[in-house]
């Protein structure tokens, strides 16, 4: 199985907000996954940037 089928990214996001109750949570996402971290709460920050060749965007949640 590939880390996509296992929720691997699912697991992170909640073992951050488990590690850092009632913290913000920064993060620089690839643009493409912007949907996939929404749906944890987390809201865009500013524009879409270049980091190595790929659009990425700020986002934050304040989870927990």
């Amino acid at each position: 199985p590939t880390l996509h089928d296992v929720h691997a990214g699912q697991a992170l996001v909640a073992q951050a907000a488990r590690l850092h109750p009632g913290h913000p949570i920064k993060i620089g996402a690839q643009a493409h996954l912007q949907r996939f971290y929404s749906r944890f709460g987390f809201k865009t920050v500013g524009d879409v940037y270049d980091e190595d060749e790929i659009s990425h965007i700020h986002m934050v949640s304040a989870m927990g």
